[in-house]
């Protein structure tokens, strides 16, 4: 708000600094209050289940329903054909809904040529490498003795090269954050037994 009004050569009136003020203090309680504290349960919840085999097997249609894998083996049959916007079929799951959101990046038109410096594409960097080393341990179950895997992990080889020259040169935040969750990775930890959780 304070941008808008600077930009538009506007000095600030008292009214003014008292919206921004007000709208400063809303925008901290809604982070704090709601938006840091839902990922910090939604975290806890899902390390806890895959934790756990018993609570991934009492939860398991909750969480089917939860993130709403839909339309992916039907998607999947069609992926031969290279559709360049696959990701457009499942813009009404909510996962997708969620990841697509997150990950969006308003982009500089003016200069289409000017590197993306957005840190979003160093999350979807991240997401890479996990989904690559999960994709790996189930190919190479699969398929271990089979000329499949090996295709498979030079092809997304080549894909992750591609994802880390865009992202090695976006902005690397490095710096220590107000909000921590303040909890360790619940697999890493000793503090907790989640086998034993009884429900």
């Amino acid at each position: 708000m304070k941008e808008t009004l600077v930009k538009e050569g506007r000095d600030l009136s008292e009214e003014d600094k008292k919206k921004i003020r007000e709208s400063d203090r809303m925008k901290v309680y809604i982070l704090d209050k709601f938006i840091f504290q839902s990922m910090a349960n939604l975290i806890y919840f899902f390390e806890a289940i895959a934790s756990s085999r018993r609570l991934s097997e009492a939860f398991e249609d909750e969480i089917a329903e939860l993130l709403d894998p839909g339309r992916a083996r039907e998607a999947a049959e069609f992926s031969g054909g290279g559709m360049r916007f696959n990701s457009m079929q499942f813009r009404s799951n909510n996962l997708a809904r969620l990841i697509i959101a997150m990950l969006s990046i308003h982009q500089d038109r003016s200069d289409s040529r000017k590197p993306t410096t957005d840190f979003r594409v160093g999350l979807m960097y991240q997401i890479q490498n996990i989904i690559g080393d999960m994709m790996d341990s189930l190919l190479s179950n699969e398929f271990s003795t089979n000329q499949i895997w090996k295709s498979a992990m030079d092809d997304y080889s080549r894909m992750k090269g591609w994802l880390a020259l865009l992202a090695s040169s976006t902005e690397d935040y490095r710096g220590e954050y107000d909000r921590r969750i303040g909890f360790s990775s619940i697999w890493w930890s000793n503090k907790a037994d989640i086998h034993e959780i009884e429900f």
